[in-house]
Formats: C-alpha cells, sequence, structure tokens
C-alpha cells in the first residue's frame, strides 16, 4: 500500500534529523565522570524513559556514582546525589552553574525567562537576588506575614471540619489552595476568588516544566516545538494566566488602601524605576509569577470599602432590592410589569461593571422601582417580605439622603470603572495605569467641590417624581456637659442637616478616596 504523501514527508524529515545528528556529532573528549551507556541521538534518554524521572536518576546513582554524567539529547547534565558534592556545586563552583538550562516554558510563560528562577546569571539577576533578599523575602518582611498565614491555616482546618466525617478530603488540593491563598495576600493583599481556574493553570504549567520533553532536550531543533504542541500548550497557558495576573495589578492600583500592609506588588512598583534596570510591567509579572502567586477576590480595602466609606448601609439597600424580587417568580413579574427598562442585578464586590450596573438600574428607574415595591408590600402571602418592601420603598428609597447618595456613588462608580477597564487592557504597561489613577484623583479633587451642589440638584429632581420631601433630615445633637471654667461660647452649635451630610457621608467617601490614591502614587 503506497505511503501518502504526508507521511513520506515526514518519514523523510526524521531520517534527514537522524542523519545530521550523526554526521555532527560532538567529537570532543568523552566526559572523564562515569557515565551509564549511551545511543546516538538521543545519548541517555532510554535510561530514563519509562520511569519516574528522579526515581530513575536514584537508580543511575547507585550504579555510577553521586557524580555522573548524562548526555540528554543536545543537553550535557551533570547529576549530583551526595550532600558532599552538592555543597561543593553550590557553594565552590556556584557561578559556573549559576546558569539554567534556557526552556520554552521560560521563554514563553515566565516573559523570556526574566523571573527569579529562570533569569540568566548576569546583573539582572544580581538585581533580582537583591531585591528578594533586602525586600521581598527578607525575614522582616517574612515575619510580618505571620497572622496572615495563621488566619489561612484557620480557615483550612474550619473548612476539613466542616466537611463532616466519614467524608473524604482532597488535602492536596486543598493545601495548594492554602499557599496560593497565602502568597496572594502577600502579593496584592488580598484573597483569590476563582483559585480553581488559577490553580488548574498553574498545575497545567508544572506539568510542563517537569519531566523531559523532547523539545527542550533537542533546543537547537525548533520544528520540534511545534510537532510535540508544547508551543500552542504554554502560549494557552500564558494568555490565561497573563490575563489574570493583569486584572489583579489593575485591581491592586485602583483598589489599594494606604492603611493597608506594603504588599510584594507595592515593593516591586516602588523600586521599579530606581533600579540600575529598570522593571518593565513584564518583569513585574514574571517576578510574582514565580513566586507561585495566587489571585483573589477584591475586599473592597480603598474607597470601595463599605464600613471605611460608610457605604454599608447604601450598598445593603442595593443588595436588598434585588433579593426581595429574585427570590420569587411572582414578585420578579410585579418588578417587570413596573420597570420596563435596565433589570436590578446582584452587587458584586469584585467587579466594577457589576457594581455600576447594580447601582445605574435604581438610580435611573428609582421611581418605578419603588412602585414595584409598593406593590409587593400589598399583595406578597408573607408578612414578613410585606415589611421588607414597605421599609425599602418608604424608609429608604423614600429618604431624600438615600437619593443624594445613589447620585453620588453612580458618578464615583462610573468614573473608577473606566479607568478600571483600560487598566484592565492585557498589554498596558505599569507607567500607563498609573497616569490613569492619576486622572482618578484628578476627578476625585474637582468632584469634591462640586458634585455635592450637581447631586443634591439631580436629586431634587427625582424627588419632586417621586413625591419625596427634597430636604436632609436635621440630625439630633447630643451636647456634653461643660466644665466650669470653661467658656460659656455655644461650641455645640448644631449643623445642618446638609452641612452634616456633607462632612459625615460626602467628604468622608471622597477624602478617602483621594488619600488612598496619592498615598500609593505620589
Amino acid at each position: 500500500m503506497a505511503l501518502s504523501l504526508t507521511t513520506s514527508i515526514a518519514l523523510a524529515t526524521i531520517l534527514l534529523f537522524v542523519i545530521y545528528k550523526l554526521a555532527t556529532r560532538s567529537k570532543s573528549k568523552k566526559s572523564s565522570l562515569p557515565e551509564p551507556w549511551r545511543l546516538p541521538i538521543i545519548g541517555h534518554m532510554h535510561h530514563l524513559i519509562g520511569t519516574i524521572p528522579h526515581r530513575g536518576l536514584m537508580d543511575l546513582a547507585r550504579k555510577y556514582g553521586s557524580l555522573m554524567h548524562l548526555q540528554l539529547g543536545e543537553v550535557s547534565t551533570i547529576v549530583v546525589s551526595s550532600p558532599k558534592w552538592a555543597k561543593e556545586i553550590l557553594t565552590t563552583y556556584d557561578i559556573t552553574f549559576a546558569n539554567r538550562p534556557e526552556t520554552l516554558t521560560g521563554e514563553i510563560v515566565f516573559y523570556h525567562n526574566t523571573d527569579i528562577v529562570f533569569a540568566p546569571y548576569g546583573e539582572y539577576w544580581r538585581q533580582l537576588r537583591k531585591l528578594c533578599t533586602l525586600e521581598l523575602l527578607s525575614a522582616k518582611k517574612v515575619k510580618s506575614y505571620q497572622s496572615l498565614r495563621e488566619e489561612e491555616c484557620w480557615n483550612l482546618v474550619q473548612e476539613i471540619k466542616a466537611s463532616g466525617s466519614g467524608i473524604p478530603v482532597n488535602l492536596s488540593e486543598n493545601i495548594y489552595k492554602l499557599v496560593a491563598m497565602i502568597l496572594s495576600r502577600a502579593a496584592f493583599g488580598k484573597r483569590i476568588k476563582d483559585h480553581k481556574e488559577f490553580t488548574e493553570l498553574v498545575e497545567q504549567m508544572l506539568r510542563e516544566l517537569g519531566g523531559f520533553d523532547v523539545a527542550d532536550i533537542f533546543p537547537s531543533q525548533k520544528f520540534l516545538h511545534h510537532i510535540s504542541g508544547k508551543r500552542s500548550r504554554l502560549t494557552s497557558i500564558h494568555k490565561k494566566l497573563d490575563n489574570l495576573i493583569n486584572n489583579l495589578v489593575a485591581e491592586h492600583i485602583v483598589e489599594a488602601s494606604s492603611k493597608t500592609k506594603e504588599t510584594l506588588l507595592d515593593v516591586l512598583l516602588r523600586h521599579k524605576d530606581s533600579l540600575e534596570f529598570p522593571l518593565t510591567a513584564d518583569n513585574v509579572k514574571a517576578i510574582i509569577l514565580s513566586l507561585d502567586l495566587d489571585i483573589d477576590d477584591v475586599c473592597g480595602q480603598g474607597y470601595d470599602n463599605g464600613s471605611n466609606m460608610k457605604g454599608r448601609d447604601f450598598f445593603g439597600i442595593i443588595q436588598r432590592i434585588y433579593t426581595i424580587f429574585a427570590n420569587s417568580s411572582k414578585r420578579w413579574q410585579i418588578l417587570k410589569n413596573n420597570v420596563k427598562g435596565l433589570t436590578v442585578k446582584p452587587l458584586s464586590i469584585t467587579r466594577w461593571e457589576s457594581r455600576v450596573e447594580s447601582v445605574k438600574a435604581i438610580r435611573f428607574q428609582i421611581s418605578d422601582i419603588r412602585e414595584a415595591l409598593l406593590q409587593v408590600a400589598e399583595s406578597d402571602n408573607d408578612s414578613l417580605i410585606q415589611s421588607q418592601a414597605k421599609s425599602l420603598a418608604t424608609n429608604d428609597l423614600g429618604d431624600f439622603e438615600f437619593l443624594v447618595a445613589i447620585v453620588i456613588w453612580f458618578e464615583i462608580l462610573y468614573a473608577v470603572n473606566l479607568v478600571s477597564k483600560k487598566l484592565q487592557s492585557s498589554d498596558i504597561l505599569i507607567d500607563i495605569a498609573i497616569k490613569e489613577v492619576k486622572g482618578l484623583i484628578s476627578f476625585f479633587e474637582e468632584f469634591r467641590e462640586t458634585g455635592l451642589s450637581k447631586a443634591i440638584n439631580d436629586a431634587k429632581e427625582i424627588a419632586v417624581e417621586m413625591d419625596v420631601d427634597p430636604v436632609f433630615v436635621q440630625k439630633r445633637v447630643i451636647r456634653r456637659k461643660r466644665q466650669f471654667d470653661e467658656n460659656p461660647v455655644d461650641h455645640d452649635a448644631s449643623l445642618s442637616g446638609e452641612e452634616s451630610f456633607k462632612i459625615n457621608y460626602f467628604l468622608h467617601i471622597v477624602d478617602q478616596a483621594i488619600g488612598s490614591l496619592k498615598t500609593r502614587f505620589e
């Protein structure tokens, strides 16, 4: 049966490759180190085929000694298996053995070998070593994360306890998640949300790093990278990891709070332009990735933090509005009958786009949503739901301060979301990201001066439509007793409702946003 054209070409290519390797085989003096018998082209690879690599090497070391030579394809390798020789190589001859072999994984996944692990020996590598020793992995820095490690270990123990007796637990998966959480919080100051996606990508990357690959043992034969499929697999892994890390860096830049500890990413950003070899955005990501760092959901530590920003009650109302309709098909139909435009959405603390959409749906349809809540309060069979719906409609959506607050929060979230989208671009540089954040600072500074008056005017228009009295409620002032020697001037003169709202709510939000951003970038 005649061979197909494709098969013939493939066989001819392999034959020519074998002939080429035989013809160009090195005629250099044979290594003086003991070694097993070798075959042409593949060298000693046949001794390791079909074995677990470290066990195969152990068996060879027992026969040929603790210092032996192996020829793995084109790669000449010295195998050390005793403390004595390991000490010699890592101390006396450390410079000679400083470089790692260049691999396709290092080139693609680790940004052209610019990470800590794969960077070739030289000035750049010495710079990274110094940065790690004095900053990233110093004893002081590692100790500063002790409470973080204890907290995550406690969480792991509680998860295992909660799984119940008699139920199998994948301990390897849980420990890997534990390490990922600790490292991500140290790097970015937050826990990972989609840890499964990240751990799967890292596992794929480790599989590509482990064992022997034909493309790595014959590095000069570039076509093997395509035939083996390794290049396409690594490119796919790299794109996904790069996107995850880009999003983390972008969110960290926008959401970093002045009250949080300095993270590993902060250290890299602080030093990136002051080093002899300035770090690019890819260098920063490569270093983070080589630390096997992980990612997670945003805790809202900056100006989006509910308790710090006095936004807890506001966003709690937004979420309760969604919940009361979403938990019943009947109530959802009432909502649809009244609201013909944007539908209410659940509040997400991890996605800027989602937060904007959640607030936007209520900001521009608040009158219709209030009417739907009043209908639920009248018609629902559950007395608790009736009470909750009535309270939302009258006490919350019927409060002028809430109307002003929703106008303010929409303007803030909309502005932040615009910057966040730009920062999530896969090819954005750190310098551009910082420029965008500085633009956000300018927005907040201008908003501080003019934002409240505009928000009040917009809220008054909404109030008229909803038949809500457009006034701020006067806050009750608790006066303290004066000491006998104090000036009788009344220092406790009460603020007006609008002044109180401005000082205790509006300025609190805006000033903390400005402070958080300026502390990081100015």
